[in-house]
């Protein structure tokens, strides 16, 4: 099978980007053929499909009315993935994030080429205007039903009513004029049964998506022990919510804990670091994978003291696989992935004091059992096989 899988960004970006990559050579293992199709950037990959990708666009810095208008339809995204679907002819198109630089536009496009599309949705970005359902520092749904006004009024995106305006009429015209998304996609795949739920509350039908976990394959190293380290890998970022692992932290003096990940909180937590004189916490930035293997494995347990509903984060799957404990957050995704006591433990979002209750227990109970390829790479691909052939024969 040819499969064209399609992301916005093709370098290590986040847990989409993991997935992304990792499925990639999974289905390339199995036999199959893989084209990809994603915007050109300096950090990328290679590829030998780089010219087919869409040139470069950064909605962050200069703003243009030309810029405003492609980031809700790319006429260019448009074009060149019909070019490439014409010169490589796929069976299947497996989307991924899309939304602002490749625009939802591709799917039209590839409806119209007769080219059969599924999606992982990574992140809330079919229902919520800022893809987190979370502002202004709480969780947040106040858009359900299509009432994309409320991103303007409490200013979602970037704290910024045109932003936020941008994202509310994106939303509109793919959801609600278009139907961008309910007709271009035949297939959607939650990766947990929270956002599966969600959807179907926001009002799509059940039988449009399907629920599929992630995978993790990694080695486990049997010549490394574990050190008096917690460990926090991902963006420094509120809804992260690095800064209430930080809280806990102060009452473990004599536990080493560690932040990598770089984001628009590190300069305040570097202060809150120095004022406070936390010599124990460490910022590490951007961390090479195999860097952070040895790191997690090295850890009493990874913290995911997310504020924001979680939909189902790479970093929870590579560390179970590496045979290390998860102290999470208990909602969005991640009560699925933890089981308390179990395979690591969970505390209510935000509970600071909560938070170093987990903590004591992962530094002082007996060394949890693991089990290795829980969420194997094999069984993963089976059901998405499955789920693509379903696609194919109703064509």
């Amino acid at each position: 099978m040819k499969i064209l899988q399609i992301n916005k960004f093709f370098y290590p970006n986040g847990g989409s980007e993991t997935y992304f990559f990792a499925l990639s050579r999974a289905l390339e293992e199995a036999g199959h053929e893989v084209v990809h199709f994603s915007m050109k950037d300096q950090r990328n990959l290679p590829s030998p499909y780089a010219d087919y990708f869409v040139d470069h666009i950064d909605f962050r810095s200069e703003k243009t009315l030309r810029k405003g208008l492609s980031y809700i339809s790319s006429h260019e995204a448009a074009q060149k993935v019909a070019r490439l679907v014409r010169d490589t002819k796929p069976d299947i198109a497996h989307v991924h994030n899309i939304a602002h630089q490749l625009t939802p536009t591709i799917l039209t496009t590839l409806q119209s080429l007769s080219v059969p599309v599924v999606q992982t949705l990574h992140d809330y970005q079919l229902i919520c205007p800022n893809y987190q359902l979370y502002t202004q520092n709480e969780t947040c749904e106040r858009c359900m039903r299509h009432r994309y006004w409320n991103a303007v009024t409490h200013r979602c995106v970037q704290d910024s009513v045109v932003a936020s305006a941008l994202a509310a009429l994106e939303m509109t015209y793919h959801n609600v004029l278009k139907h961008s998304y309910e007709r271009g996609v035949q297939q959607f795949i939650a990766p947990s049964k929270f956002l599966f739920e969600k959807l179907q509350q926001w009002g799509w039908k059940a039988e449009q998506v399907t629920h599929l976990p992630h995978f993790a394959q990694k080695a486990r190293r049997n010549d490394l022990t574990k050190k008096r380290q917690i460990t926090f890998i991902g963006r420094l970022t509120d809804e992260k919510g690095a800064h209430i692992l930080l809280e806990a932290a102060r009452h473990f003096r004599d536990v080493e804990f560690v932040f990598a990940g770089e984001g628009e909180q590190r300069a305040r937590l570097e202060q809150i670091i120095n004022t406070e004189r936390l010599e124990h916490c460490r910022l590490i930035g951007f961390t090479a994978p195999e860097a952070l293997d040895r790191l997690v494995q090295e850890s009493m347990a990874v913290v995911v003291p997310s504020l924001w509903y979680e939909n189902a984060p790479m970093v929870v799957y590579e560390a179970l696989a590496l045979g290390t404990p998860v102290i999470a957050s208990a909602h969005g995704g991640l009560p699925e992935l933890i089981n308390h006591g179990t395979n690591g433990w969970t505390f209510p979002p935000g509970d600071s004091r909560a938070l170093a209750d987990c903590i004591q227990q992962a530094l002082i109970s007996p060394p949890l059992h693991i089990p290795e390829n829980q969420y194997a790479k094999e069984s993963h691909l089976a059901t998405l096989l499955s789920i693509y052939e379903s696609v194919l024969t109703k064509k």
